[in-house]
């Protein structure tokens, strides 16, 4: 690939990191000028994208390696998204106009007769579904005398018969918007008849969200065009507070993947309304059990219903700034270790910090192994002075989990003047560890060696790179860490890097397939700096000859 230019990037780059379908997304988004807050640095770009909802994208180029973020479901795995796409080619700015459907086609047909053009666009229902529906809808959509009738019509039109796989979710999220068109034409003129066929539709939608692949976004894109319709029909409709309250929590109440939010709608339910909504969210919470299904690997729908009226009615006591009413919302539907960490961070964030403290030792005694009710509760007893408790908690968790990670956390927690003695007493702790698992193993296979994994991994981060090499001496490590020790070892212990290297280079190439020949490889390239060139050719000489079946790995090696 060329080098990169952050506000050049060509289609073909932009493709290869997001694939084809993803770019082509990502260009229409930038033909329907989706792409706004357009804010430029030196290397860096950051911008706001309107898909399903407003996204924020980023795009940085460091030391020539292309990153970027965005917080849309597929951005947060990390992938190369649509938004991302679309920031990039709007940057670049030279992204060409949507393709002209062609002027002499159109007067052409508007040259004909109305007989002709009839008769030949009815010939296409019976080639293209999509096209019958479309027209079905626009026919029967035409005639509609009341609401129940426009339910009817858009009730047909919504209907999947099956699961919608991705390649027709493109088609569906057309219908949808074909909805969406006249309902934005009936919002203002029959505001009430809209918003309850705009209620009908999204309720119907919310179902058939649970039977489609909607990875492509398209549906949900559509649904929020719905969801606007309704706002604005909503917003004129003739509704008393009640009538408002009951409208706005069924729809609510049946939307599990947020697209109406209380917020949008705060200002438009009024006072009442908005004090009616949040009792019937306390009816309902009432009557839900405490507890969710016995069996935590298993998720069902009584679970996610449960869940979704408890993040409303949170989000709703949130809203009402009452902390108590949340909290002890909360303490009712506590079961699992998360759980006591939310009440703990609550507690912390309005600064009630006996109240964390009583929490954090209760979800300890209940979950002793979760680590993060540990930590926890250590800042807890650290706030109020309890010195004594957090060192020995600290120690019993480090205790449970005595890798890296774990012992830099550790030494966090200790006090300056701790700082060595602590560090000597991890080491003494991880000794008499590999004792008693030396003493089981020799049980089985009496000349097991020591092993020595943890302290040497630990070693390696301190840097301190000849202990390690004088402690992993006559002893075993593990794979990882053993190789570890290689790479750092090269410049003071280059034979010990050696002796790992070379039967790890065997094997790799043993196992076969392409991977491992390009990690053989890569270690190889590790290890010949590190050999006399006539030691290099022997190994190379002894790999081409016991290899030479594995005409793949042969071939990477012949350069050398």
């Amino acid at each position: 690939m060329k080098l990169l230019d952050l506000f050049a990037l060509s289609d073909g780059q932009l493709q290869e990191y997001a694939g084809k379908a993803a770019f082509q997304r990502g260009l229409a988004y930038t033909k329907q000028a989706r792409v706004s807050h357009i804010e430029r640095g030196q290397h860096k770009v950051s911008a706001s994208v309107r898909g399903t909802q407003t996204y924020s994208v980023s795009l940085q180029l460091t030391q020539g390696k292309l990153h970027w973020q965005c917080d849309c479901p597929v951005g947060i795995e990390a992938d190369f998204c649509k938004h991302v796409v679309a920031v990039a080619l709007s940057v670049r700015g030279d992204v060409p106009a949507a393709p002209d459907v062609g002027k002499d086609l159109l007067v052409f047909l508007q040259s004909q007769s109305v007989a002709i053009l009839s008769q030949k666009l009815f010939s296409y229902t019976h080639q293209f579904k999509e096209i019958e529906k479309d027209l079905t809808f626009w026919h029967k959509s035409s005639q509609v005398g009341s609401t129940a009738e426009l339910n009817k019509v858009i009730g047909g039109l919504l209907r999947t018969g099956s699961f919608i796989d991705y390649n027709k979710s493109y088609d569906y999220a057309q219908r949808v918007r074909q909805i969406a068109e006249l309902l934005d034409g009936l919002a203002r003129s029959q505001p009430q008849r809209c918003a309850d066929a705009a209620e009908y539709a999204l309720l119907r939608l919310f179902s058939v969200l649970g039977r489609c692949d909607d990875s492509a976004g398209v549906i949900g894109e559509a649904i929020t065009d719905v969801v606007q319709a309704h706002h604005a029909a909503f917003s004129l409709a003739a509704m008393d507070a009640k009538e408002k309250s009951q409208h706005f929590f069924k729809l609510i109440k049946a939307d599990g993947w947020s697209f109406i939010r209380f917020e949008n709608y705060q200002s438009i339910l009024g006072k009442e309304a908005c004090a009616l909504y949040g009792l019937m969210l306390e009816k309902a919470c009432a009557n839900l059990p405490t507890q969710r299904s016995p069996d935590r690997h298993i998720f069902t729908e009584a679970d996610a219903e449960r869940s979704h009226l408890l993040r409303l009615l949170q989000d709703w006591y949130r809203h009402e700034g009452d902390v108590d009413a949340l909290l002890s919302l909360k303490a009712r539907h506590v079961s699992q270790a998360y759980d006591y960490c939310e009440i703990v961070d609550l507690c912390n964030q309005h600064l009630r910090s006996k109240q964390a403290l009583e929490w954090a030792e209760r979800g300890h005694r209940a979950f002793p192994d979760d680590a993060r009710l540990s930590e926890l509760l250590i800042s807890c007893y650290r706030h109020d002075g309890c010195d004594d408790e957090a060192e020995k908690l600290a120690w019993e968790l480090f205790e449970k989990q005595p890798w890296v990670e774990r012992y830099v956390w550790l030494l966090k927690q200790a006090k300056k003047s701790q700082f060595a003695s602590w560090q000597q007493r991890a080491m003494v702790y991880l000794c008499e560890v590999e004792e008693r698992d030396l003493a089981r193993r020799k049980l089985r296979d009496p000349v097991a060696l020591r092993n020595v994994t943890m302290r040497v991994s630990i070693l390696l981060h301190e840097n301190q790179i000849t202990e390690a090499v004088t402690i992993a001496t006559g002893a075993t490590l593990s794979n990882h860490v053993a190789l570890l020790l290689a790479d750092q070892a090269r410049k003071l212990h280059p034979d010990i890097s050696i002796r790992i290297y070379r039967p790890e280079i065997f094997q790799q190439a043993s196992l076969g397939g392409n991977n491992s020949y390009q990690q053989a490889y890569a270690l190889l390239e590790k290890l010949l700096p590190l050999l006399a060139e006539s030691e290099a050719k022997v190994l190379l000489n002894e790999l081409r000859t016991r290899f030479k079946a594995k005409r793949n790995f042969i071939a990477l090696i012949a350069p050398l």
